[in-house]
């Protein structure tokens, strides 16, 4: 594996690297990848509603779950999407009072210039 710079990856500088990407997601880049898949979600289910009701008579429990499913999942993206609507808000005011990276979790404290730094010493290291 390489990373940006072209330079070569161990499995764990590359597992470092994204484990330090994962906890740099704010809530609300979180929230707006959670209501993407939620969506796919939802049209799995309907394209098994629609193949339920072809096949009524074998797949009518099916039917019965999906549609429990659905409801389940539509009230689940109404939350999501109150959810995103709210964090965007106070994303909009922190970056309106000045911060760069509004909301980032406090345990991040890695920016760009460090994780390299730490990529530069590891190779200086294995050397």
């Amino acid at each position: 594996m390489r990373d940006k710079y072209g330079n070569y990856l161990t499995l764990k500088e590359y597992m470092a690297r994204w484990k330090s990407g994962i906890d740099s997601i704010t809530p609300y880049q979180q929230t707006n990848t959670q209501l993407k898949f939620t969506k796919i979600v939802i049209v799995g289910i309907i394209g098994g509603i629609i193949y339920s009701i072809i096949s009524i008579k074998n797949l009518w429990w099916l039917l019965i779950i999906l549609v429990g499913a659905l409801g389940n999942t539509a009230v689940q993206l109404v939350g999501l999407i109150q959810k995103r609507n709210i964090l965007k808000n106070i994303e909009e005011v922190n970056i309106q009072n000045g911060k760069e990276k509004p909301m980032v979790r406090p345990c991040e404290e890695n920016t760009e210039s460090k994780q390299r730094q730490e990529f530069e010493t590891s190779i200086k290291d294995s050397k």
